[in-house]
């Protein structure tokens, strides 16, 4: 059963992961946008 949780874990890292990444993407285009019209 060991194997269950490191799948688990694994899995909310790999959640975590993500969401870090789609949000420092979204982060960079707001921020991109704000430096064109400035």
């Amino acid at each position: 059963m060991d194997l269950l949780w490191y799948w688990l874990a694994g899995l909310m890292l790999t959640i975590a992961a993500v969401g870090c990444v789609y949000w420092y993407a979204a982060y960079q285009a707001k921020r991109g946008e704000s430096n064109k019209e400035g």
